[in-house]
């Protein structure tokens, strides 16, 4: 059982308790950093945002049902009050308590429902080379997003391909996705897709400098379709990583992307390869 099962099955068999980042970690085996990480990459959300739509969910099915009273099943999904728990109901699924319990029906609403690693793409990986990687120096476009919104990473990528030719002093054909600077218990993380240059002086204005220090990195190689990142980058975690005696760093920069020069933006075909720092 994987890091992400046991978080998950921990949250279920506590989901009526107040919830607790630590406690989940320590159920999972992994720090609260690596948990906070991993699982909003995965599950597409963080802890806390997974544990309030499972609250929320399971309220709704109790108002679909025709609960009476609405201050109860508020209290049974950890809320002090009506107007609190209305206000988190309503920005969950944009209906109001009562709407539901007069529809009578959850058919219109994006629940959160209990997940389970069959739920996630997987995918054969090769085993990783342990190199080290950088220092780097790149300049691209960078974004922060939401983990519910990482599949929107591409768009950036569409918005970043015709100002790539206006950088100076490029290498053309080294290309990298850098994830970073995620806070433990934000629900998100940046990325910058971004292009090597042998100087970061004159960036056009818009673009940002990325600083790849030099990093000991799990490699792993794939020669599949760039479509494939996802299902790759969910096999590391659910499969290498806890079988692995190596850990990933709980350093700003959580992954890389290395797009090389046989890789083919056009098609997308060609491999690519997915950096995972290490501790030390």
């Amino acid at each position: 059982m994987s890091a992400i099962e046991r978080a998950i099955w921990h949250i279920e068999a506590h989901l009526s308790d107040p919830f607790s980042l630590e406690d989940t970690a320590r159920a999972a085996g992994v720090s609260k950093f690596h948990l906070s990480r991993v699982f909003g990459l995965l599950i597409g959300m963080s802890p806390s945002a997974f544990v309030r739509g499972r609250r929320l969910t399971r309220a709704a099915h109790d108002l679909a049902a025709g609960a009476p009273d609405i201050l109860s099943v508020a209290l049974d999904a950890g809320y002090g009050s009506h107007e609190a728990f209305t206000r988190a109901f309503r920005a969950q699924f944009g209906l109001a308590p009562e709407t539901v319990r007069e529809n009578g029906s959850v058919e219109t609403l994006s629940l959160v429902e209990a997940k389970t690693m069959s739920d996630l793409p997987t995918i054969a990986i090769a085993e990783p080379e342990i190199i080290e990687r950088g220092p780097i120096l790149a300049a691209g476009l960078q974004e922060r997003f939401s983990f519910s919104e990482r599949g929107s990473i591409p768009t950036l990528w569409q918005k970043f391909m015709p100002l790539m030719m206006q950088i100076p002093d490029i290498r053309p054909g080294t290309t990298y996705g850098v994830m970073s600077g995620s806070v433990m218990g934000e629900d998100g993380f940046d990325y910058a897709a971004a292009i090597a240059v042998e100087s970061i002086d004159d960036i056009p204005k818009g673009l940002a400098a990325v600083r790849i220090p030099r990093l000991n990195c799990a490699v792993f190689r794939h020669g599949g379709h760039v479509a494939e990142v996802g299902a790759v980058c969910n096999a590391i975690y659910t499969d290498w990583v806890p079988r692995s005696d190596q850990r990933p760093a709980e350093g700003p920069i959580q992954m890389i992307e290395h797009y090389p020069a046989s890789f083919n933006a056009m098609t997308g075909e060609g491999g690519f390869e997915i950096w995972l720092p290490l501790s030390d």
